[in-house]
């Protein structure tokens, strides 16, 4: 096996074994020892990720999260602004987030 294909094959394992990236859309390349990846993560799953794991918010909220590049966009109805400020504080938490769109709307 070529040392190309050996470090090809070691970063596309790395990628793999990382529960925050999803791969699916990433193309490894190896050119003379360096390594280009190109392709495209989504934002989604870890800003979700974040908001199960940070945000007091109950199972069955209504939150959605929509990601466009470095943003991300929160929309759907919280209780109080307790919930209100752990749902925006957890999605800043997610990596990559540069800037939260807060369109929730607090019910109690």
């Amino acid at each position: 096996m070529s040392q190309t294909k050996d470090i090809r094959d070691a970063v596309e394992r790395e990628l793999s074994y990382d529960p925050l990236v999803d791969d699916s859309d990433i193309s490894v390349k190896n050119i003379n020892g360096d390594v280009a990846l190109n392709g495209t993560v989504p934002s989604d799953p870890d800003v979700q990720d974040a908001l199960d794991r940070y945000a007091l918010i109950l199972d069955d909220s209504d939150v959605a999260v929509d990601a466009s590049g470095n943003t991300v966009t929160l929309t759907g109805h919280v209780r109080t602004w307790a919930e209100h400020d752990a749902v925006i504080d957890a999605a800043w938490m997610a990596t990559g987030v540069y800037d939260v769109r807060d369109d929730l709307y607090i019910t109690g």
